[in-house]
């Protein structure tokens, strides 16, 4: 009798535990299964915001994976959003990419579609993705391949076209004019990446790659801008032809943080490297591109609280003295991801560095029974950075810096959309992002 008395009182609380095949129920904010905020942190007006902004991206991510960007300051960021991987994390060159997928660096208005044959994370992947801009920017690519590159090891085969209109071009070094040197060119390229790698979730992961790429350089699409090949690339006996280019390639993590896509804690430490060479032998483009990263993220009490602090560097290195390096593969600053106060190619040389430190509070989260689908947070950042002819010569004396605000939004730790504004000695920016950053 005391047994059948206890299971009676115990079957109301019983009926609240969600069965193995039941979908996902938002919990109640009183419900004692809740994780709750730290004390001092309540819902208030901008958790009402943040539920508001969360509704329409729950309902995108179960229909058509496009998007509509106003302005994109981040390669990837656009084709990245496009993808169904949208944390797809930085290019470690301008061929080792993901998902079928590579961005643009123009700011625009456009949109477009992307399609996966085979959804799941193992067995065969293939699909396609398309995009096209108010700027003429077109991208489309082709992949096929074995397993989800977010979740097993991982084999992908690429191929892609690509059309990009930039019109902020500045020139190369530190001592360029951002009102007298600004420029604009087109580049057109296609071509295809065979890579394989280990997912992010590992601690110790990575990716190698071997890639096949011709681009051309032309005339900007704005025939009131200065042309940037007539200007910034008039080298003596070299045109600028078409390049015909090869590249293996590979990228090495250790990887101590609890996310890939939005880390709260942990320590992430990468190596890259990929070497250029002209498939023409009459043509000098020959060169070798390596550098590194390290972020680590630190929560104050809880993950509510973060300070997060991140940098790299980057250098191409050519082959001999009479090797030739096309402006639009040297590293940069700028953008959304490196100096957000300055438009994307602000910078360029052979050698840049850049570090960023942040603080970056929750704003809201939204809970689940077995996740935490929903997440809304801002964060206040500084950013530096320095570039020089060789990365020996990077140093901390004359710096170009940033700082500002961003707001960020995470389905599942996937980056949906960052949108901030950013300071620095010329002027003011709005950068809005589809990718993430960390």
């Amino acid at each position: 009798m005391l047994l059948l008395l206890a299971l009676l009182t115990a079957a109301p609380a019983l009926a609240q535990e969600p069965a193995a095949g039941d979908t996902l129920e938002v919990l109640p904010d009183d419900h004692p299964l809740r994780p709750q905020p730290p004390p001092g942190v309540g819902p208030g007006p901008l958790a009402f915001l943040g539920r508001i902004l969360f509704a329409p991206f729950r309902m995108a991510d179960v229909a058509l994976k496009g998007t509509t960007v106003v302005i994109e300051e981040e390669a990837g960021g656009f084709a990245a959003g496009l993808s169904d991987r949208p944390d797809a994390p930085q290019e470690a060159s301008h061929l080792g990419f993901r998902a079928g997928s590579i961005g643009t660096r123009s700011g625009f208005v456009g949109g477009g579609f992307t399609y996966e044959l085979f959804p799941g994370a193992g067995g065969p992947t293939a699909g396609i993705s398309a995009a096209v801009t108010n700027r003429l920017y077109q991208e489309y690519s082709a992949f096929a391949g074995w397993n989800d590159p977010d979740v097993a090891p991982w084999l992908r085969v690429t191929g892609y076209y690509d059309v990009d209109h930039m019109d902020e071009f500045f020139g190369i070094g530190p001592d360029t004019d951002e009102e007298e040197d600004e420029s604009g060119f087109s580049w057109e390229r296609w071509g295809g990446v065979a890579a394989a790698g280990l997912p992010e979730g590992w601690i110790v992961n990575g990716e190698v790659h071997a890639a096949y790429e011709r681009s051309f350089f032309y005339e900007t699409y704005d025939d009131n801008q200065r042309n940037t090949i007539e200007h910034f690339v008039a080298l003596p006996g070299v045109d600028l032809p078409q390049q015909e280019l090869w590249s293996p390639g590979a990228t090495v993590r250790l990887d101590l943080r609890n996310s890939a896509g939005h880390p709260t804690r942990g320590l992430m430490l990468q190596g890259s490297g990929a070497i250029w060479r002209s498939v023409d032998d009459e043509l000098p483009f020959d060169w070798t591109q390596y550098g590194g990263r390290i972020q680590a993220h630190l929560p104050l009490g809880s993950d509510w609280h973060i300070i997060s602090v991140g940098g790299g560097f980057e250098t191409v290195e050519p082959e001999d003295d009479d090797s030739i390096i096309p402006f639009a593969y040297l590293p940069d600053l700028g953008g959304s991801s490196r100096l957000r106060g300055y438009p994307s190619w602000r910078w360029s040389d052979q050698a840049v560095g850049w570090a960023t430190a942040e603080y970056r509070y929750r704003i809201w989260e939204e809970h689940t029974w077995r996740a935490t689908p929903g997440v809304l947070e801002a964060a206040l950042f500084a950013d530096a950075g320095d570039l020089a002819p060789e990365v020996g010569d990077l140093d901390t004396e004359d710096l170009k810096t940033s700082y500002g605000l961003e707001v960020r939004m995470f389905l599942k730790d996937n980056a949906l959309f960052r949108l901030g504004v950013a300071y620095s000695d010329e002027g003011t920016r709005v950068n809005l992002s589809t990718g993430g950053f960390w």
